[in-house]
């Protein structure tokens, strides 16, 4: 490092394009004197990190003395993920390294380092502290970091291999897994670093994947090791089918093996593909609507040419015809085409799309009516799980419930919607609203205006669905000469997404349906007066609206556990419910305003020991099929049309499915 108080380059240039940018300093020969006096080689040092002091020095540090900035960039993140005590630690034994001698440092670190010392640990303060404690004694700073990083390492001694048979779990064992996780750290009160926080965050929400998973693995493993070889025993005994298949040996002979199989299905091959084939009669295959694939496949073994990946097709084909029949049983004694009252779910695209197609054929066969698929970017694409679920289904409406006008363009959502209309055969449903603030501010999304939002783009995409070019110019939403190459053959309901009194009255004018996020009966009396004033401007009767009540819904044969489901999911409504609508319940808003404060913190145990009962009465439906009967009889004295299942079900899905199906849809039937 070298000083230059005295020194002056002849000439300084700036360049701030290209893949590198910076500031050139050219020096004469006098100057470049000085410098080597000063222990600085130009014929070995080009390349120099340039600084500014407070008194106006420059401060050059040859390039070749900062390539431990690369070593230390990939353990930032480590750095950053310790423990609260942890990094207090960490700061008080960095900064006793910097103390130790005075070095110049530059305006950004002086600042960094003062951040630092305050507890704001950020890559950039971390980062430039780091940076002058190299300075000041590099191999001390350095064991300093080697030193955290092998002891969140030894912390966190989870073999890989289990995390990835965890995340292989499937259906039922894959929500009990959840719960408990939830429950335990929710018990222990767990202490989180930011990323951990939001990876609790996520989870909670019901995204699981192989990442999520280990950060809250590993909190578990932080407060108690050995619960994680408990819940190996409990959900990975004698599983073997969580894990991937595996390859077949390099040393097997292919060839044999297809001879042996063959002669093995040959035995059975007869009367199985003949029994298969008379459950697909002509009239069947006609009715069907079969990929060309499933159509080839089954011509060919009715003409005598079998091979296993035909049957298989076929064998799926007879699955859906088999199911179909029992749905067209409860179709006819549900009488859905005509219900005056009707009911939906809720389904998150978060736990995998072949688990989704599953739920939707068991609530279609069970009797709903309408089949709702969040869109979040943090899921699974809403349009793709559609898609999915149209082919797999054959009478329940589905919907994207809902979507906003702001993260995908409003022809695409056009475009999208009207193609899964033509696939599902007039079955699709456009939800829209304002969206979430929240999600949409993190990925830098203005949301101004959102009541003129909306209803732009509601009327825009009405355009695309029935013109032929179509040029709009509102406030918000403008479009020119744009057209979509085909139509869809009806006018698509389009359902408005709904809490406030201006989104509710708009709903009420401009939309085919409402979707209202509440659970409670005050809730909707309100609501349906706001969407009346809205219907009597657009001078048509409040029966061609749909009124959906979005319900946080957890149904269990145990109250207690249907309560205890609902937690979360209310800790987080609660937080985001305006003060106003807290005093109309007589609820505690100061003790709201406590949970909304533990959750900016990422403390959710403390904001979930904060929900009571008043809480959950309120914004939840909960309890026994009976109990959850009852709930529903007075939401539809409030004039309520649908109603909606929403998460988190119940305390086990699986169970809570069945419940729905055969308690609540079958004695509305």
């Amino acid at each position: 490092m070298c000083e230059i108080s005295e020194l002056e380059p002849l000439i300084v240039t700036s360049h701030d394009k290209g893949p590198k940018r910076g500031i050139a300093l050219y020096f004469g020969i006098n100057e470049i004197n000085e410098l080597e006096k000063n222990g600085l080689s130009l014929k070995e040092d080009r390349r120099f990190l340039v600084q500014l002091t407070t008194d106006n020095k420059l401060i050059l540090i040859p390039f070749s003395n900062l390539d431990f900035l690369l070593n230390i960039e990939d353990k930032l993140d480590t750095i950053i993920d310790l423990d609260k005590e942890e990094k207090e630690e960490f700061t008080e034994e960095l900064l006793a390294i910097i103390s130790e001698k005075k070095v110049e440092i530059g305006n950004k670190e002086r600042y960094s380092v003062f951040q630092f010392t305050k507890g704001h640990y950020t890559r950039y303060n971390i980062r430039n502290t780091i940076r002058v404690g190299l300075r000041v004694d590099k191999k001390a700073t350095l064991n300093l970091i080697k030193k955290y990083i092998e002891k969140k390492r030894a912390n966190k001694m989870i073999d890989e291999k289990l995390i990835e048979e965890f995340s292989y779990l499937s259906g039922n064992d894959k929500e009990d897994l959840r719960d408990e996780l939830i429950d335990l750290i929710v018990e222990k009160n767990v202490d989180m670093s930011q990323q951990e926080k939001s990876a609790m965050f996520q989870f909670v929400k019901g995204h699981y994947n192989k990442n999520i998973l280990s950060k809250v693995l590993y909190l578990v493993n932080k407060t108690d090791p050995n619960k994680i070889k408990q819940l190996s025993t409990t959900f990975l005994k004698d599983k073997t089918k969580i894990s991937p298949p595996k390859p077949l040996k390099a040393d097997i002979n292919r060839e044999e093996l297809l001879n042996r199989i063959k002669t093995f299905s040959s035995t059975i091959q007869e009367d199985f593909v003949e029994d298969i084939l008379s459950i697909l009669s002509k009239d069947e295959l006609k009715n069907l609507n079969l990929a060309p694939r499933e159509k080839t496949d089954i011509f060919q073994l009715i003409k005598g040419h079998y091979n296993p990946a035909r049957l298989f097709n076929a064998v799926q084909v007879a699955i859906r015809v088999l199911e179909d029949d029992k749905l067209q049983r409860v179709s006819a004694i549900a009488g859905r085409k005509n219900k005056s009252f009707k009911f939906g779910v809720e389904l998150v695209p978060a736990t995998g799309l072949d688990k989704l197609v599953e739920y939707s054929r068991k609530f279609e066969i069970g009797g709903i009516d309408n089949i709702w698929i969040t869109d979040h970017y943090t899921n699974m694409d809403p349009y793709v799980s559609l898609t999915l679920i149209a082919k797999a289904t054959s009478t329940a409406q589905l919907g994207v419930g809902v979507t906003n006008p702001y993260v995908r363009h409003l022809a695409s959502t056009a475009s999208s919607i009207a193609s899964l209309d033509t696939l599902s055969d007039n079955r699709m449903i456009l939800g829209i609203g304002a969206g979430d603030k929240s999600t949409l501010s993190a990925l830098n999304i203005e949301t101004g205006g959102a009541l003129t939002t909306v209803s732009e783009a509601v009327e825009a995409i009405r355009l695309l669905w029935t013109e032929d070019t179509v040029n709009y110019t509102g406030k918000y939403v403008k479009i020119e000469n744009a057209r979509l190459s085909f139509r869809p053959n009806r006018n698509i309901p389009i359902y408005i997404g709904a809490q406030g009194p201006k989104m509710l009255k708009l709903a009420g004018e401009i939309g085919d349906g409402v979707l209202i996020n509440a659970s409670h009966e005050l809730d909707f009396e309100i609501a349906r007066k706001m969407i009346l004033e809205g219907v009597k401007k657009s001078n048509r009767p409040i029966n061609n609206i749909d009124v959906a009540a979005y319900t946080c819904f957890s149904i269990s044969d145990d109250t207690d556990s249907a309560i205890k489901a609902t937690i979360p999911v209310v800790t987080f409504i609660v937080a985001a419910t305006p003060p106003n609508v807290l005093e109309r319940h007589d609820l505690n808003v100061e003790k709201a305003s406590k949970m909304k404060e533990f959750l900016a913190r990422g403390n959710m145990a403390k904001a979930f020991q904060l929900v009571d009962n008043t809480f959950i009465d309120v914004f939840a439906i909960a309890g026994t099929p009976q109990q959850c009967m009852n709930k529903i009889e007075n939401l539809k004295k409030t004039g309520v049309t649908q109603f909606v299942f929403g998460s988190p079900l119940g305390p086990k899905k699986g169970k809570a499915i069945n419940l729905i199906t055969g308690k609540i849809l079958a004695n509305y039937s």
